[in-house]
């Protein structure tokens, strides 16, 4: 049954600080109201208090009442030092006379034994839990910003009295010694504002910095890939560039002699951290172009209830506060007690491909979805699939009847991440329910599923079992697995998200599930997240399992950011979660370490219709230019096409008064949820388009313009060439002169217009 009482866990907080001889006392009011917590009954006659906070862990101590704690952290001066936390508030009895559940014992999600609901009761020795309110568990540095993370507990159980208790008022007591000094805020400030409690302080702490320009030779995202593959990912460098995010690539050959370390991956971690030490805070983005024999992945240490993994940890690269993962050196990396710093300080992914062409695969994926995205009648739908793990329930989600236990935790995942932030379109194909004609005798088989993916959803979330080549099928003996992503031939372009295990163990075997949707030319699939080893589930109805709370906190960060940049929100999304990965005491260090995300590090996401650029005024006189996009929080970049002119301005909706020599130059204008703007113009010249491969939306604006394979002497000769779905239009009011090797694809838009 359902106790008459829903508490709930939104988190007001009032901050009130003092500081005498060194120390400091910070008192933070968090405030819980009625909505997050839930008491249900599990079955046996025992009670569970559930919720959807996404921050809520259980100890795994499964002798021990089943109270549930919540991931706090706090924002401190970067010289401040943790030295004591305290809570208080007023306990209100919310139960009487109840059995709580004990601790559950999350498994493997391809496990089928029982977790939190199908314990016997058991006599707790203890009288009261538990034993503290709240704990101090660590502390890390993200971007420079120093953030302690404790546990809290608003409730208190007397197991010897059966009663159940609730803090209300509550206060967190915390000390700390060092004077505050102040650092500078940048990039991360809105992410760290969303992962504290003590948000307000942040603009005391690290005030904003000045700086609205990025810096030439500065670079804001680096490639990191092979001698062979340079050339490819050179392509998306340059079309970062372009569109106004400097970028680099460093292959694994230049990394091996131009920094120190005993290994590569020491080298690659040092080489990264070169480039954000002197970048003037730019350097943001790292994308790992290869596979692992191309850029090897850190192997770290993973561990939890008795099971251990030696984990593919990418996030490896991302952290730079301690550079040395086996402090302990006895060559296991990420243990506890290395005391890894396991916040980021840029974001990191990868691209695992092998050769050219599946580089290229992805480049040119990459760069069409940014600059003129497929917009299908499926862009604005996911679709959320899976098949029964363990048990069946049965529950009224807007149908009555039985339920499997994915169809209901991918409701509660869906209603609690993605529909109070999105407005687009669920789709439902689950083995007991589908919105497909057949309803659920429509059976979610390899061959349906594969028929639905090719219809292009924008988003796709798979909850069932998995290893590295398959999803498991509803039929027997039915896998949908790396030879059906293989030959799939998608009709838009997709992300997926799949709680299932092992699916993204790119560096155990030559081709996972992962690495074959996204090496298929045909396949449309942006972006894959998934564990690289074993996730983690639950049986009970509500628990939806950390492997699903950690996927529902990427979607929302995908639907709900303002920059929703795809790694931005994978990472943010696992951070959310770094009050409970100081320790082995549950499973989220390990889907930390082990979620890795594979795509575009800096991808924008589109999640609704894109907008268009359609109101643009320029002018170029000789008492300076000016660009209007009549549009706030642009990013404006202008860049000579001789690579000698670099400016750009973001977080504007003008520049104005810049002036240009005498050349040619790209004009590229951007916003998050808007088609890039391209424009090219010469200066007192005409523009000569030679030797270019255009794979995005451009405007070529000039009175003379002169194309082919030939028409400059003085720059390299070369072919031109407008590939499918890109749209060249020129406005020439003298004319435009084509001559040799130009090149229109199929399915690609030329214009000419005086």
């Amino acid at each position: 049954m359902l106790m008459k009482f829903i508490i709930s866990a939104i988190l007001a907080c009032f901050l009130f600080s003092s500081f005498s001889l060194g120390q400091n006392i910070r008192n933070i009011r968090i405030s819980f109201n009625k909505e997050d917590f839930a008491i249900v009954e599990n079955g046996v006659g025992q009670m569970v208090v559930q919720s959807e906070k996404s921050n809520v862990m259980f100890k795994s101590d499964t002798l021990s009442p089943a109270i549930p704690y919540i991931g706090i952290n706090v924002v401190v001066s970067q010289s401040e030092e943790y030295a004591s936390v305290t809570l208080s508030g007023d306990d209100v009895v919310v139960g009487e006379d109840i059995m709580l559940a004990a601790n559950p014992k999350y498994v493997f999600s391809n496990s089928t034994k029982k977790n939190i609901g199908v314990i016997d009761t058991i006599s707790y020795k203890k009288t009261v839990y538990p034993n503290k309110s709240v704990e101090y568990v660590g502390c890390g540095k993200m971007r420079g910003y120093k953030i302690l993370s404790f546990r809290v507990s608003p409730f208190r159980y007397d197991a010897r009295n059966k009663r159940l208790f609730f803090k209300n008022n509550i206060v967190l007591h915390l000390k700390t010694n060092g004077n505050k000094t102040k650092g500078i805020s940048n990039c991360f400030e809105e992410m760290v504002r969303r992962l504290v409690v003590n948000g307000d302080e942040i603009k005391t702490l690290y005030p904003t910095s000045s700086v609205k320009n990025i810096i030439p030779d500065y670079y804001e995202y680096l490639i990191i890939t092979s001698e062979s593959l340079k050339p490819t990912f050179q392509k998306l460098a340059n079309w970062k560039t372009q569109k106004g995010v400097p970028t680099n690539v460093l292959t694994t050959a230049e990394i091996a002699v131009g920094f120190t370390g005993s290994t590569l991956q020491e080298k690659i971690k040092n080489a990264l951290k070169y480039y954000y030490d002197n970048s003037s805070g730019m350097f943001t983005y790292a994308l790992l172009g290869g596979d692992v024999d191309i850029v090897p992945t850190q192997i770290c240490y993973a561990a939890y209830n008795g099971d251990a993994r030696n984990m593919p940890t990418d996030l490896y690269y991302a952290c730079f506060d301690i550079m040395d993962w086996d402090l302990n050196g006895n060559g296991v990396y990420g243990e506890i007690y290395d005391k890894s710093d396991i916040l980021p300080e840029i974001y990191v992914s990868r691209a695992s491909v092998s050769n050219v062409l599946e580089a290229e695969t992805f480049v040119d994926r990459v760069i069409s979805y940014e600059s003129n995205p497929l917009w299908t009648n499926n862009a604005k739908k996911i679709l959320m699939a899976g098949t029964k793990r363990d048990i069946e329930f049965v529950s009224n989600l807007g149908y009555m009847g039985i339920a499997s236990d994915s169809q209901v935790h991918s409701y509660y995942l869906y209603k609690w991440y993605v529909e109070p932030y999105w407005d687009g379109d669920k789709v439902e194909f689950y083995d007991t329910h589908t919105n497909f004609p057949g309803d659920g005798n429509y059976d979610f088989s390899a061959t349906h599923l594969q028929d639905k993916l090719e219809n292009g959803y924008g988003f796709v979330h798979i909850m069932t079992h998995g290893n590295p080549w398959l999803w498991k099928m509803e039929p027997a003996n039915d896998y949908y697995t790396i030879y059906n992503a293989s030959s799939q031939d998608n009709q838009g372009e997709t992300i997926i998200l799949t709680s299932t295990c092992l699916t993204n163990a790119f560096d155990s075997v030559s081709t996972c599930l992962s690495e074959s949707f996204m090496r298929n030319p045909d396949s449309g699939v942006l972006a894959y997240v998934g564990c690289s080893r074993e996730g983690f589930g639950t049986t009970d109805i509500l628990n939806i399992g950390p492997s699903n709370i950690i996927d529902g906190l990427i979607m929302k960060n995908i639907f709900n950011l303002k920059d929703n940049n795809f790694a931005r929100c994978v990472i943010d999304g696992k951070c959310a979660c770094i009050a409970c990965c100081y320790d082995y005491d549950n499973p989220y260090r390990w889907l930390l370490f082990g979620i890795n995300p594979m795509g575009d590090p800096e991808m924008p996401i589109y999640t609704t219709i894109p907008q268009v650029f359609d109101n643009v005024e320029m002018a170029y006189g000789i008492n300076g230019h000016y660009i209007h996009t009549n549009i706030d929080s642009c990013r404006i970049c202008i860049m000579g096409r001789d690579n000698t002119t670099y400016l750009c301005s973001y977080n504007v909706s003008s520049i104005n008064g810049y002036t240009l020599s005498d050349g040619e130059y790209n004009i590229c204008i951007t916003k998050n949820g808007y088609i890039p703007y391209n424009r090219i113009f010469g200066i007192n010249q005409g523009v000569y388009i030679q030797n270019e491969s255009f794979n995005a939306n451009i405007d070529i604006v000039n009175p003379d313009v002169y194309i082919g394979s030939d028409v400059k002497p003085s720059t390299l000769q070369g072919p031109v060439t407008i590939h499918e779905r890109s749209s060249v239009k020129i406005c020439a009011s003298n004319g435009v002169f084509i001559k040799n090797d130009f090149e229109v694809k199929t399915g690609a838009t030329f214009e000419i217009t005086q």
